[in-house]
């Protein structure tokens, strides 16, 4: 089990991923570490409706890291499988 609260990377941050950003971010268990997009503006703009300490990236491979534990994917649905096989193979949760 891992120790809380678990760390998350949110990876696409446009369309619905602006509904389920504020879900994650209230979540008291979950601490949002990275939000990622293609558009780095778009990333910076979810990362700071989170908070200070959250960084954003175009980077997928960020999600990746060792400070990750969960990654969200709001991407659109062709990325979903190869995004998640490569989370898995990272060790990480989807």
């Amino acid at each position: 089990m891992h120790k809380l609260p678990l760390r998350a990377a949110f990876l696409g941050c446009g369309g619905i991923a602006d509904h389920y950003l504020s879900v994650y971010r209230d979540l008291e268990w979950v601490a949002m570490t990275t939000c990622i997009d293609v558009d780095l503006a778009r990333a910076k703009r979810a990362a700071e409706a989170i908070g200070t300490t959250t960084r954003a990236t175009t980077n997928v491979a960020d999600a990746l890291g060792a400070d990750v534990d969960v990654v969200v994917i709001n991407t659109p649905n062709n990325l979903h499988q190869e995004q998640t096989l490569a989370a898995f193979e990272a060790v990480k949760h989807v």
